[in-house]
């Protein structure tokens, strides 16, 4: 199960950039990198956990900062 989810996590971000819309790659990379991240606790790769926790965040700011552009263009 842990190397189905691994694999899955990696393709994910494999296909993330194919996506036009910068949230859908986000959340496409945040979910791969949220797959990885349970491998790489399971091997006990500190710095991959790390690696993955804040491109993680990163991400995620992304996200925010793109719903928060969008908001204000409609206003």
């Amino acid at each position: 199960m842990l190397e189905l989810s691994s694999w899955i996590g990696a393709i994910t971000i494999i296909i993330a950039p194919l996506f036009k819309d910068i949230k859908t790659i986000a959340h496409f990379m945040t979910f791969g990198l949220a797959l990885l991240t349970i491998q790489a606790f399971s091997q006990l790769n500190y710095n991959l956990i790390f690696l993955n926790i804040i491109s993680m965040c990163v991400w995620q700011y992304k996200i925010i900062k793109t719903i928060k552009d969008e908001k204000t263009r409609i206003n």
